[in-house]
C-alpha cells in the first residue's frame, strides 16, 4: 500500500507531531508498506531519507520553525496520483492541499488529530478569543470531510467527540522503539552532574514554549522541594520561553536544583536515568 504523509512540519523540526510521523513512517515501512512525506522545503537542509518530497514554501513570520507551503506539487503530481491513502497530519495549511488532492483524486482522506490546536493560537498575532474559536471550527469542518480520524489517546477520542466530530474514529497511540532503552546509560544523569544516589531526579522532555506550561513544573517543583529537600529537577530541551523559565526558578528560590539542559539528542539517557517523568501540558489531553 502507498501511503502519504501530508504535514506542516518535518524533520529537521523536532516537536512531538514530527516524532509520532516519522515512528509510524518506520513502522509502516517495516511492515512493507510505501509510505510518502510531504512537507515544507527548508533552506540549506537536505534530506537523508528516501521518499520525502518537498514542496515550495514560505516562513511565517510569528514562528520561524514552521513555513507555509505553496501550490507547488509539480514534481509530486505522479506519486500522490498513485496514491492508495492520503494522510494528513495538520488540518490547516497543507491539511487543505491534502483534502483536495483526495477530492480530486478519489484518495480516502486520514487525519490524525494530534493535538488541541486552539491551545496554539498565541502564535497567531490576532485577537486570540476570534482565533481559538477559528481554529475550533476550522479543525472540526476538517476532520469532518475526513474518512477517518485517528486520536492519540482515549481523551482526545472523547474530546473531538464533544466538539462535534461526526466522521469515525479510531484510537492509535504514537509506539515506543523499546529497543533504544536497552541501549541507554541509566547512570548518565548522576555521572554528568554529580547526583547523589539518594536524592530523586525529576525530568522534564520536550520544547520550551508557551503551550507546554513548563511553568506549572516549576512552581510545583518549589512545592516539592518544601516536602521532599532530596530532589532535583532537569528541564531538557529549548525554547522561546527558556530565559524566562529561568527566571521563574529563581523568583521560587530553586535555581539550584534546576537544571536547565538546552537541546539534547540522547534522549533515552534522559529518560533512563530520572526517577520520574514530569509535564504540565495539557494541549495533547483534556484535563
Amino acid at each position: 500500500m502507498k501511503i502519504g504523509f501530508f504535514a506542516d512540519a518535518y524533520k529537521p523540526t523536532i516537536n512531538g507531531v514530527v516524532k509520532s510521523m516519522a515512528s509510524f513512517k518506520k513502522g509502516l515501512e517495516d511492515m512493507g508498506h510505501e509510505v510518502y512525506v510531504f512537507a515544507p522545503k527548508r533552506p540549506k537542509f537536505k534530506d537523508k531519507e528516501k521518499n520525502v518530497f518537498r514542496i515550495g514554501s514560505i516562513k511565517l513570520p510569528s514562528n520561524s520553525d514552521y513555513r507555509m507551503c505553496l501550490p507547488l506539487f509539480n514534481s509530486s503530481i505522479k506519486v500522490i496520483k498513485d496514491l492508495d491513502v492520503i494522510h494528513a497530519h495538520h488540518p490547516f495549511m497543507i491539511g487543505r492541499y491534502a483534502y483536495f488532492f483526495a477530492e480530486f483524486y478519489n484518495k480516502p482522506l486520514v487525519f490524525t488529530h494530534h493535538t488541541q490546536y486552539e491551545r496554539y493560537c498565541h502564535y497567531v498575532p490576532f485577537e486570540q478569543h476570534i482565533t481559538k474559536m477559528m481554529a475550533l471550527w476550522l479543525v472540526k469542518e476538517f476532520a469532518n470531510n475526513c474518512d477517518c480520524v485517528i486520536a492519540p489517546s482515549k481523551s482526545i477520542r472523547s474530546l473531538i467527540k464533544k466538539r462535534g466530530i461526526k466522521s469515525r474514529i479510531e484510537v492509535v497511540p504514537t509506539g515506543i522503539d523499546l529497543n533504544m532503552f536497552k541501549k541507554a546509560d541509566p547512570k548518565m544523569l548522576r555521572n554528568r552532574y554529580k547526583i547523589p544516589k539518594e536524592k530523586k531526579i525529576l525530568l522534564y522532555l520536550g520544547r520550551l514554549a508557551k503551550e507546554k506550561n513548563v511553568e506549572l513544573v516549576i512552581d510545583a517543583f518549589k512545592i516539592v522541594k518544601e516536602k521532599m529537600p532530596d530532589t532535583c529537577l532537569f528541564i531538557a530541551g529549548s525554547g522561546d520561553e527558556e530565559e524566562f523559565l529561568k527566571k521563574r526558578a529563581a523568583e521560587n528560590n530553586v535555581s539550584g536544583d534546576v537544571f536547565f539542559c538546552g537541546k539534547i539528542r540522547n534522549v533515552f539517557d534522559f529518560y533512563s536515568s530520572a526517577d520520574l517523568f514530569v509535564f504540565g501540558s495539557s494541549s495533547g489531553f483534556d484535563l
